[in-house]
């Protein structure tokens, strides 16, 4: 089964969800609504610690912890997607072509990224490429002068 299918189906289902939620809370209560209002906030403070903490150690290069391994691509150097709750992880693992080369002893860019689910991989690469080959040279500078 196709990963935007996946996805679409998840989303169709998380409004339909969130449609049903709104009804219940309209009818509801007032001691009812307080009640909803608490669940909803503590699924957002949990969520919010779950995308921080993956943020945080995409900026620092490192993989996710809150995110579930799904894709894994052997064509351009073993790049991977990983898939949260409303974003997505690319760990980048890209052999560069010769025109993308800073050094040509440096030919691998390895980088964290972190966005929504709609990005492809291509256009999450094309956004970053410069950010990526350009980390990767300063890992390989850092490699050479030890």
């Amino acid at each position: 089964m196709d990963d935007n299918l996946i996805i679409r189906v998840l989303i169709f289902l998380v409004i339909i969800f969130i449609i049903l939620f709104v009804y219940k809370f309209l009818k509801a209560s007032k001691q009812k609504r307080k009640k909803y209002l608490l669940i909803i906030l503590i699924v957002l403070c949990i969520w919010l610690v779950f995308f921080s903490v993956d943020y945080f150690r995409t900026k620092n290069q490192k993989s996710p912890i809150f995110c579930r391994f799904t894709f894994w691509s052997n064509l351009n150097g073993g790049s991977v997607m990983y898939y949260g709750l409303g974003y997505k992880v690319i760990h980048f693992n890209k052999i560069l072509s010769y025109e993308e080369r800073i050094d040509l002893k440096c030919s691998s860019a390895n980088y964290y990224y972190i966005c929504s689910w709609y990005p492809s991989y291509d256009v999450a690469w094309n956004k970053i490429k410069d950010d990526a080959i350009e980390y990767s040279y300063e890992q390989y500078q850092k490699t050479i002068n030890k």
